[in-house]
């Protein structure tokens, strides 16, 4: 009978258990709106031109958070180029260089040729930013009496593209810088 209680008893616990909670939360949006661009010069495009007749180039966010909003500038050619970092690298055929006159608030990415960022509050959505209120083209080119340079003749085609991320990184603080965010964005480079 010993055995018996000592290996076959039944053992009371003392448990608890509560009713489940849940609670909801709704998640943010980082958005942007296409960009727009003003008026460009259509014809006869030599070094030192500007190529914005008229207008700016304008970004708009529509995030409903604050964020970090990164707009590029490049052109390409029918022909070839070589893009530079700046008029001045300008010195070998085919060699061009986009200087933009940015506005307000654009800080360009360190590291990169062209690129411009900014912090955009979500107070400031759906509402169109300047980024530029200017575009000058420089380029290298040489003709002889049997064959014209290769950047002329061509139709430039300028691209304007643009990125975005949230304000707040992963560790919960904000980014504190464009170069930090561009960074987060583009992780590698």
């Amino acid at each position: 009978m010993v055995a018996m209680l000592a290996f076959g008893g039944t053992y009371a616990y003392f448990t608890a258990t509560a009713s489940e909670v849940e609670g909801t939360a709704t998640t943010g949006t980082v958005k942007l709106n296409a960009n727009s661009i003003g008026t460009l010069v259509t014809d006869k495009v030599v070094s030192g031109s500007s190529l914005l007749k008229s207008g700016s180039v304008q970004v708009t966010s529509a995030s409903d958070v604050d964020t970090y909003v990164f707009v590029t500038f490049s052109a390409t050619f029918d022909g070839s180029g070589n893009q530079k970092e700046s008029a001045a690298e300008c010195i070998a055929e085919g060699d061009y260089y986009l200087a933009v006159t940015q506005a307000g608030g654009w800080t360009l990415v360190s590291g990169e040729t062209n690129v411009y960022g900014r912090k955009v509050t979500a107070a400031e959505a759906n509402a169109p930013i300047d980024v530029c209120t200017g575009i000058k083209f420089y380029g290298y080119s040489k003709s002889t009496e049997t064959t014209p340079g290769t950047l002329m003749g061509q139709t430039i085609t300028v691209t304007i593209s643009s990125e975005a991320i949230q304000a707040l990184s992963e560790a919960g603080t904000e980014f504190g810088s464009v170069d930090a965010a561009w960074k987060a964005l583009h992780p590698g480079t």
